[in-house]
């Protein structure tokens, strides 16, 4: 008797704490986000984030022109990744 309590607990808090641990795991650890070009100034281009979530991650950005290609993009991607 007192086996079959054990045998039908053990594998209930495992699975408790498989679920813990495997929401952990799921996380996001990398995002992208899109920015569109807003306008420009003397030595930088300022970005606009354009996504569709409810809050803004990071905002607006500024790029300075001399790490861009001559010609600016109008939209640009950034990818920020999360260390665990």
């Amino acid at each position: 008797m007192l086996f079959m309590i054990v045998k039908t607990i053990i594998p209930n808090y495992y699975l408790k704490i498989y679920h813990k641990y495997s929401y952990i795991m799921d996380r996001i650890t990398e995002k992208t986000i899109n920015f569109t070009k807003e306008r420009e100034t003397k030595n930088t281009i300022r970005y606009k984030e354009t996504s569709s979530a409810k809050e803004t991650i990071i905002g607006t950005i500024y790029l300075q022109k001399s790490f861009l290609p001559h010609i600016p993009p109008e939209n640009v991607k950034i990818t920020v990744q999360f260390d665990s």
